[in-house]
Order: structure tokens, then C-alpha cells, then sequence
């Protein structure tokens, strides 16, 4: 299942009450918590995420204590009151790698929603998730009884799913423009199974599979997302430092098909669209040649470095005379742009740009300058960018 068939899936199972735990079967970086966080966005849910590969049983079970000479159970500090009335998706993430202890303990936990004498909230759903059987990971088998309670979800997102997910996460990056333009260099879950069986077995899992060191640095969303974030930053000191931080991450070709697409994007820079496209004719010419070839790759990387260089330009009213300039040659741009790429423009320029806010994933959007053109609602207020705006829906109507 692609993420939109997964999520689907995951509210059938709560909308009609299946008793079930759905487990989504992928590759590690691939989306499965990000499903899972999706879904739970959608119904209001409280996600609570237990990552197994990292627990110690006292973690998962909780602390014992000694009350009138007998000992009793704590209750875990991950495990809210049977009381609390929101609603709460468990997330027993790498379920399959935990240790004995918390596996026993699993059982429990699935068939009675309850650790020890400690009862889940009422409106609990356990989700999972595990990583295929392979040389890659260490994974351990399962109880029957713990196999007999789980629906396996093969979790199979698209490319162009993941690409879209980290590009509204990180509010864009050269890499994904290119990395877009070259799906087939992307890994997906194919050729593995779930590494169990109904009658408890361990199966084989990812099959074929190359224990080389440049084999580990496959494009999956996770080592494309670290790319991303690093190289939007480390471009900043120099190109030449960014490309020595990708190398610790990227394949030897992959870096190499990247740079050289680097190479192309520098052939007509934001600032030559910003400021001088009408006037400049190589400018003009090498832009018109990326939209004659359908290099969407470069048209959305341009996309984006021209919305972040506009965002810092001083739209007061006192620079109406000099705004007009950029306001005609930004004007051209996306006028001359195809209808997809157009959109996205437009959205940037009316809504800002969702940037990451902190080591917990929070999004939050740039609250645009007052003299931006763009109040902290969303609203166009000055009046050369609402006519942008207004001539790229009209646009946009013609071409839909």
C-alpha cells in the first residue's frame, strides 16, 4: 500500500471498529511514522510513539515499588490515565526488535490494552510498525498469539508521494527538485516480505541484498530529507563544502549526477529573474530554453530561490518606482512558467514559506515582513503584488 492507501486503510480499521492491529511492514526512512503521524493528525489524535529499538523493559513496563511490605507495579510514564478522555493513537514503532521482556509484555498490551493492572484511555488505537527480516536488521521472532492480532500492511509509498511530503516539510530544496526529475534512483520497499508468517516462522526478507558501503547510501525519504536539510545550509559557507557534506551521505554517482545539476542551475541565478529577466537577453534566452526542454527540475529550484529572494526585498512605499522593475520581471517569469510549477509559485507568494522549527518536527510558517506585501494572514495588501497575484489566477483560469 502507497501512504494515501495506507492512511485509508488505517481509518477503515478505526471507523468500524476492526479488531486488529494494523503493522506497517517497510524499509527503515521510508514513511511509515510519518503515515502514522498523518493519520493521527486527521482524527485529532493524541500520537503517542514508543521506539523499541531503544527501550529497556523498564521503560516500557514501568518501575516496581514496595507499598506495606508488597511489591507492586508502577505505572510507565509513557502510559496515560485510563481516565483521559482524548483520543490516542499508540505507536509501537520496530516492534519486532524488541527485547524479550517488552514481547512477552506486548501481548498483554494487544489483546487487553493494558500494561499490568494499568488500563489504556478507552479511545486507544495500537498501531505498528516493523522492519522487513534481512541481513540489515536485527529482528526477533514472535509469539502466535502475538501474529494471530496484527494485519500486515506492506507499506509501499510512491516516490512522487515521499517528494511531496518532503518538500511541503522543508519548504523545498535543490535536491528534491533533482531527485524528482530522477525517481528511478530511488529505493522503494520492493523485494521483501514481512519476516513472519501465520504460523510463526521467520521468513527470508529483502532479497539480493549488496552489503556494499555504497549500497547503504541509497536515495530512500530519510537520507533524501537529511540532504536536503544539510545542503540548503551547508551552501551557505561555499558550494564546494556542501558537496564535501553530501559525499558523507550520498553515493559517489548520486553526488555526481547532483553536481552537475548544480552546474546547470547556475546558469541563470534569482537575482538575473528578479532584477534584470526583461532586460537580459542571455537571461531570457536560457530561461526559455529550460521551458522548451521541460526541465521542470530547474524550473522549480528557480521557483524557489526567487520566492526566498523576494521575501527579503523592501516593498515600502517609498521604492514603488525601483519595485516596478521586479514586479515586471517577476511578472514574466511566472506568466511564462507551466500551470503546475505556476501554482506552487503562487502559494509561496501568498502564503510564505513552511520552514522546520525545531528538533521536534513542529512546522510553522515565516510570518511575512510588513513590508513584504503580505500581512501575517495571508493577505496581499500591496497593490503591485495583488496585481501578480490577480494576473497569475487569471492565468492559471485560462490554463485549467
Amino acid at each position: 500500500m502507497n501512504i494515501e492507501e495506507t492512511v485509508q486503510f488505517l481509518h477503515f480499521v478505526r471507523d468500524a471498529k476492526i479488531k486488529c492491529v494494523p503493522c506497517l511492514v517497510g524499509q527503515t526512512g521510508t514513511g511509515k511514522s510519518d503515515g502514522v503521524g498523518q493519520f493521527s493528525y486527521d482524527i485529532n489524535a493524541v500520537l503517542l510513539t514508543l521506539y523499541f529499538s531503544q527501550l529497556e523493559p523498564v521503560d516500557f513496563l514501568g518501575m516496581k515499588k514496595e507499598i506495606n511490605g508488597k511489591t507492586v507495579d508502577c505505572r510507565p510514564d509513557w502510559l496515560p490515565d485510563e481516565d483521559d478522555e482524548r483520543e490516542f493513537v499508540l505507536f509501537l514503532d520496530e516492534a519486532n526488535r524488541a527485547q524479550e521482556d517488552m514481547r512477552q509484555a506486548m501481548i498483554q498490551l494487544l489483546t487487553q490494552h493494558r500494561i499490568h493492572t494499568f488500563k489504556l484511555p478507552k479511545k486507544t488505537m495500537i498501531i505498528m510498525a516493523i522492519n522487513p527480516v534481512s541481513a540489515d536488521y536485527e529482528t526477533y521472532q514472535w509469539d502466535k498469539a502475538v501474529i494471530n492480532r496484527i494485519a500486515f500492511v506492506p507499506f509501499k509509498p510512491t516516490s512522487q508521494e515521499s517528494l511531496n511530503y518532503l518538500k511541503n516539510k522543508t519548504g523545498g530544496s535543490d535536491i528534491l527538485y533533482w531527485a524528482e526529475a530522477n525517481q528511478e534512483l530511488m529505493t522503494n520497499n520492493d523485494g521483501f516480505n514481512t519476516g513472519v508468517t501465520k504460523n510463526g516462522k521467520q521468513t527470508n526478507g529483502l532479497t539480493n541484498v549488496d552489503l556494499s558501503m555504497d549500497s547503504e547510501k541509497l536515495l530512500t525519504p530519510r537520507i533524501l530529507e537529511l540532504a536536503a536539510d544539510m545542503w540548503n545550509k551547508a551552501k551557505e559557507k561555499s558550494i564546494g563544502f556542501a558537496q564535501m557534506c553530501l559525499s558523507t551521505i550520498l553515493s559517489s554517482d548520486n553526488l555526481y549526477k547532483f553536481m552537475k545539476y548544480v552546474e546547470e542551475l547556475e546558469t541563470i541565478r534569482a537575482e538575473d529573474i528578479v532584477h534584470r529577466l526583461t532586460q537580459d537577453t542571455k537571461a531570457m534566452d536560457t530561461y526559455k530554453a529550460y521551458l522548451e526542454d521541460g526541465r521542470v527540475d530547474i524550473l522549480c529550484a528557480l521557483v524557489d530561490r526567487v520566492c526566498k529572494l523576494i521575501k527579503d526585498i523592501d516593498f515600502s512605499e517609498e521604492n514603488n518606482k525601483k519595485n516596478e522593475a521586479i514586479i515586471n520581471n517577476v511578472g514574466t517569469f511566472m506568466k511564462m512558467l507551466p500551470k503546475d510549477v505556476l501554482l506552487s509559485m503562487s502559494e509561496k507568494l501568498m502564503y510564505g514559506f513552511t520552514i522546520r522549527a525545531n528538533e521536534t518536527e513542529t512546522r510553522k510558517r515565516i510570518v511575512p515582513k510588513p513590508d513584504m506585501g503580505i500581512n501575517e494572514n495571508g493577505i496581499i495588501r500591496n497593490d503591485m503584488f495583488r496585481n501578480i497575484i490577480r494576473d497569475t489566477q487569471l492565468e492559471l483560469k485560462k490554463l485549467l
